[in-house]
């Protein structure tokens, strides 16, 4: 949605949403958040069980990068989630 509005017009219309659907707008965001930590924990469980104590062992360094850009992947993929419902809520 793109349009010029006066500060007044867009708060009023913010209020609308908020009013008509008020768990959208206030808990929205927890499911995007629970997702992302979700991502952390698991990267952080996957890596505590890989041995990166050699230093010419490649694979398990791959492992950890690999095991990181998923965990940073997956949060962003809730990210997106999040902006496309509040996105929808302000179209609405």
């Amino acid at each position: 949605m793109q349009q010029d509005q006066s500060a007044r017009n867009a708060w009023v219309h913010a209020l609308t949403v908020l009013r008509r659907e008020p768990y959208a707008v206030l808990f929205g965001s927890y499911p995007s958040a629970a997702g992302s930590v979700l991502a952390v924990l698991g990267a952080t469980w996957a890596l505590a069980r890989i041995d990166l104590s050699l230093p010419s062992h490649v694979g398990a360094i791959l492992s950890a990068f690999a095991v990181q850009q998923l965990a940073v992947l997956f949060s962003i993929a809730w990210r997106v989630r999040w902006l496309r419902r509040a996105l929808e809520l302000s179209a609405s």
